[in-house]
């Protein structure tokens, strides 16, 4: 059985690993260029922070800040986090699993979190050009803006800048 929550530490583990695999099946490709020895060198530096920062928001979350993990019994297969900024809800991350897309997880998640949103605000999200993640807001209401971001720290191997879309959600 799959239930959605606010993550616990235990949970942050998990979550990078969520990360990570996702990472490996959705940016090795000839479109975007990322290698595995790309990501191998991200985790390499920044696993532990990364942990340590799930751990840290699980153990004190914000109010403007929300997280929720996807589990399967104990092990977690997706997370959503949303920031609550002064003009509009940033979606800032969305995972799932590799094993487990196209399950309806990611939906899951998106159904809990909208119960957090202040109804008055537009929603962004940034995600990555050449990936099924941008059929995936698509199908959930976001539409295209056509303004394009780089992200400003390359991969570290090949140097490879992942580019971005904006898409919104229009709710007021």
């Amino acid at each position: 059985m799959i239930t959605i929550s606010f993550p616990k530490p235990i949970d942050a583990e998990g979550m990078v690993e969520v990360i990570k695999s996702s990472w490996y099946a959705t940016y090795i490709t000839p479109e975007i260029g990322v290698t595995k020895e790309d990501i191998d060198a991200v985790y390499t530096q920044s696993e532990k922070k990364q942990i340590k920062a799930f751990q840290k928001r699980a153990e004190s979350p914000q109010e403007n800040d929300f997280t929720f993990v996807a589990k399967e019994n104990d092990r977690v297969i997706g997370i959503i986090r949303l920031v609550i900024m002064d003009e509009h809800i940033r979606v800032r991350t969305v995972y799932v699993h590799p094993d487990f897309t196209g399950k309806g997880i990611g939906t899951m998640l998106w159904n809990e979190a909208q119960k957090y949103m202040p109804p008055d605000k537009n929603l962004i999200a940034f995600p990555a050009k050449h990936t099924k993640s941008i059929d995936w807001y698509k199908k959930i209401g976001f539409s295209e803006t056509g303004e394009e971001k780089v992200d400003s720290e390359a991969m570290p191997i090949s140097g490879i800048h992942l580019k971005t879309i904006k898409m919104q959600l229009t709710r007021k």
